[in-house]
């Protein structure tokens, strides 16, 4: 089993429970986050990630997160059938609602004010953006 994967897809849960004010101290080494998933609390292991692909959807979803007004871009790579709800915003993306966006990303990870590490993620580039028909499911990057 890749180890890669498991740890974004546990990074992405930690953003969604972890939504609070940054310090804007940059974490430089793996560190180990707790994180809620199915009612069940968990220790992981978060590091920093250069770079890394992904597919946005279309249209967000519906969360639990007042700063973005409770709504969540939804994402996943290329390996995943199904998207993830991703509760932080990517820094330096101006999403647009109908359309789809393949993006090559950078996960930091950064202390919160309560000293609990949480992920920030970071545009490094666009590949491809184009409007979406709704209701169409195309494929993932491959």
């Amino acid at each position: 089993m890749k180890l890669g994967p498991l740890v974004m897809t546990l990074a992405g849960l930690l953003g969604v429970t972890g939504c609070q004010t940054f310090h804007h101290q940059t974490v430089s080494a793996r560190t180990d986050a707790t994180t809620v998933s199915d009612g069940r609390s968990t220790t992981v292991r978060v590091q920093p990630i250069d770079s890394f692909k992904i597919e946005v959807a279309p249209r967000v979803a519906v969360c639990r997160n007042p700063a973005m007004n409770n709504q969540c871009l939804q994402y996943r790579q290329a390996h995943e059938r199904n998207f993830h709800s991703l509760a932080v915003a990517i820094d330096g993306l101006n999403y647009e609602a109908g359309n789809r966006y393949f993006l090559d990303v950078k996960q930091e990870v950064v202390t919160a004010a309560d000293g609990q590490p949480v992920t920030r993620w970071k545009l490094n580039r666009i590949i491809r953006a184009f409007q979406a028909p709704m209701g169409t499911n195309e494929p993932a990057l491959r």
